[in-house]
């Protein structure tokens, strides 16, 4: 099953602010020159195309498995009997979490992640399930 990342407004806007400027900017070095305009502009496009696949961040609970998806890329695999804790939580640290509104899951041997579903209490529902059926 899968659940898509609940994105804050906020969140979202400031993340979009960096490649609306980059835009700006490439346009503005067309424009006028300058080769500052350029190297900014070039930073911040390489910025944005790393934080731009944080719009794209799926949950999918497998079979056996809780996989982190960014965007194409499998960011983390946890195993479900790996899984030592839940909570919701609205802690503000960096993570795969494009919301305040997080849940925490902690598996293994100290391992932490941070995510925010859509459908918290459904994501919630489903986990636990298949955390009981294994």
């Amino acid at each position: 099953m899968n659940f898509r990342t609940k994105i804050d407004w906020w969140i979202g806007l400031a993340i979009s602010f960096l490649p609306i400027t980059c835009i700006w900017l490439i346009i503005k070095y067309f424009q006028i020159g300058g080769l500052t305009n350029l190297i900014v502009a070039l930073i911040m496009l390489i910025i944005s195309i790393t934080i731009t696949p944080l719009f794209f961040i799926t949950y999918i609970l497998e079979e056996k498995e809780l996989l982190v998806k960014l965007g194409f890329f499998c960011a983390l695999k946890i195993a479900y009997s790996s899984i030592t804790g839940i909570k919701e939580t609205k802690n503000p640290l960096s993570s795969l979490a494009m919301s305040i509104d997080r849940i925490e899951i902690k598996f293994g041997n100290g391992g932490c992640v941070l995510i925010s579903p859509k459908s918290k209490q459904e994501f919630l529902k489903v986990l636990r399930e298949k955390m009981e059926s294994k």
